[in-house]
């Protein structure tokens, strides 16, 4: 894979003026451009509309016309980014959790890491904004992260504290990506290799995340069949794998029993009834290679009433599957800790 940046990004001349009530002005705007070519040629945002003619100019010193590119790569939707992009009509579009074909047909998906793009990997980055996506690839023997507005030099060597800025999931995300990445290119500023980034590395290690105050709510089950329970192998849970029951997390105002009407439809293909309420175990669970967060897991027993259960050997969950007795189940290794907290409270309510 060949990576060039087309030119780096502006961000200029920040000011207020109280009279007229603005509170941020800035003269001039770009996003950086990025031309990745290899099995594919890959452009990772187009930039401001002002910069049109930069952007054509450069991709031509390249050897490259607004036809000849088969993926536009949005790192996210502020204007800085995206105002070019009608300029390449026969580019399939990515954008977060969306592809967008040259046809005018949409592809949605789950997960962001889900999407293929040749020779290039996908991951959310969520913090800047709620859709923010960076794009690694290796070139060179280097890994490079294409950052868009997740990594700003600045805020962090100023330690600018701005909204977003003191999420612990921005936080986290820029620790992850100089966990990753030789060299950054980020939506604005210069490319980061080297001493810059060794010494941003030192910075963000002293940084202090937020603590999370309450755990994340799961509702998972035990779907019996023949008086025994289907469960499923996660080989990348805890860095280790986990044989567990399926499930999935609560959302916001969601019922936990249609969580796990939801969750099995969404994991396995199939439709389930919920018949009762097990009981609830909870476990921590390793978060950019911490045990640093907890769960709290709600466990019903379930029944098929449609369909049979599959699992998509893409997913990047789990990949095994499995039918187990009680007995059986208990001998898993490694077990969801969750699970053995479950059964270890229903084995003290017998005595």
């Amino acid at each position: 894979m060949q990576v060039k940046v087309l030119f780096k990004g502006i961000h200029a001349d920040k000011e207020s003026i109280p009279e007229k009530k603005v509170v941020n002005r800035i003269s001039k705007i770009r996003s950086s451009s990025t031309l990745i070519k290899g099995e594919k040629t890959i452009l990772v945002d187009s930039s401001h509309f002002q910069f049109k003619d930069d952007l054509i100019n450069a991709l031509k010193e390249n050897e490259v016309g607004p036809d000849d590119v088969d993926f536009l790569i949005n790192t996210h939707t502020h204007r800085d980014h995206i105002s070019n992009n009608h300029l390449f009509k026969n580019a399939t579009l990515v954008h977060h959790k969306g592809v967008w074909y040259p046809d005018g047909s949409i592809e949605a998906y789950k997960k962001v890491e889900d999407i293929q793009v040749s020779g290039i990997k996908l991951i959310p980055t969520y913090g800047h904004t709620s859709d923010s996506i960076s794009i690694i690839l290796e070139s060179d023997n280097k890994t490079y992260v294409i950052s868009g507005d997740a990594f700003k030099e600045d805020i962090i060597r100023k330690n600018i504290q701005i909204g977003y800025t003191k999420s612990s999931e921005y936080r986290n995300n820029v620790k992850n990506i100089l966990e990753i990445a030789d060299v950054i290119i980020p939506g604005h500023g210069d490319i980061i290799e080297g001493e810059s980034l060794l010494e941003l590395r030192e910075i963000v290690q002293n940084w202090k995340l937020p603590k999370n105050k309450a755990p994340t709510a799961i509702a998972s089950a035990f779907i019996k069949k023949d008086n025994k329970y289907l469960v499923v192998f996660e080989p990348k849970f805890n860095n280790t794998g986990i044989w567990r029951v399926p499930g999935g997390r609560i959302e916001f105002g969601e019922k936990a029993e249609n969580t796990v009407v939801r969750e099995m439809q969404e994991e396995l293909g199939i439709k389930v009834k919920v018949n009762n309420f097990m009981g609830y175990g909870q476990d921590k669970v390793i978060v950019r290679k911490k045990l640093n967060a907890s769960r709290l897991i709600l466990y019903f027993e379930c029944e098929i009433v449609e369909g049979e259960p599959s699992i998509d050997h893409d997913d990047k969950e789990a990949s095994l599957m499995r039918r187990v007795t009680l007995d059986e189940l208990k001998k898993l290794d490694p077990l969801e800790e969750s699970i053995k907290d479950l059964l270890s409270k229903q084995e003290m309510s017998k005595t």
